[in-house]
């Protein structure tokens, strides 16, 4: 409705005709993000849903619960689903096979705390948060060992909850001091704001000494051809990774940054 209000709004001011109209609402509906259906095989290289969209409170439910779906025993998930010959002709064969290794920016926790949020703020009738409480009940031990995946396999990237939580022995309050870990603003800024950049950067193993060189590469015993390989002329050390990415708008999605005050002014970019 509120979308509604907006294109007429837009229309009249700026005189649109039918046809701009449609253009507009594809390109915002693309912004957004859009549902599709797939069906086939990954290619998993041995042994992230990262994006959830709230729509439909039953459509949402089945999304997530497709993603969990795809968990492995580690609790590991894809990072991206190429299914069917359609969707393996427009990816490039250098990232069709997924690795254990890689996560994606867990951005599916968004739309878990959405609903969570709805339904503390009485959005929901008592029988859909009825419904949504069965959903999480049955989904916890995948989202737990989810959670685990990220907190012990991106170790590097998550160092401010393993050092902070490294003596604590009561497991039951295990995810309430993480929770209040990742909302510590000033251990935010301290583990991952980088003053000279004026940004908030990913931790981990990183150097910029990198180059694409072409060689001959011959695969499966074909004619050797020439691609493009990546060649590391430094060894990578532990740092803040100067690039600006997904993790570098979490605080501010998260809403970790308090409204403007002495603090944001200072660490703002």
């Amino acid at each position: 409705m509120r979308v509604s209000k907006l294109f007429c709004f837009v229309t009249t001011l700026y005189h649109l005709d039918s046809e701009s109209v449609e253009v507009g609402k594809a390109a915002i509906g693309n912004l957004l993000g859009g549902i599709g259906y797939f069906y086939g095989q990954s290619k998993i290289l041995f042994p992230q849903p990262s994006k959830g969209r709230r729509w439909d409170k039953h459509i949402s439910l089945d999304i997530i619960g497709h993603w969990l779906d795809l968990m492995n025993i580690d609790g590991w998930i894809p990072r991206e689903q190429i299914l069917g010959a359609e969707a393996l002709s427009k990816v490039p064969e250098e990232f069709v096979v997924q690795r254990p290794s890689n996560g994606n920016p867990p951005t599916l926790f968004l739309v878990l705390q959405d609903l969570v949020c709805g339904m503390m703020r009485n959005r929901f009738s008592a029988t859909e948060s009825k419904e949504i409480s069965t959903f999480f009940e049955r989904s916890y031990g995948r989202l737990e060992a989810w959670f685990q995946w990220f907190n012990t396999t991106q170790s590097d990237c998550m160092h401010s909850i393993s050092e902070q939580l490294v003596n604590k022995k009561e497991s039951g309050k295990a995810y309430e001091e993480t929770a209040k870990l990742l909302a510590d603003f000033d251990l935010l800024n301290k583990m991952h704001y980088d003053k000279d950049y004026g940004a908030y950067f990913d931790y981990g193993n990183h150097t910029e000494k990198v180059r694409l060189r072409r060689q001959l590469v011959e695969k499966n015993g074909n004619q050797p051809s020439l691609e493009l390989v990546r060649e590391v002329l430094e060894k990578p050390e532990l740092g803040l990774v100067p690039h600006v990415g997904y993790v570098s708008l979490f605080p501010f999605i998260w809403k970790i940054i308090p409204s403007l005050n002495v603090h944001e002014t200072q660490y703002r970019a």
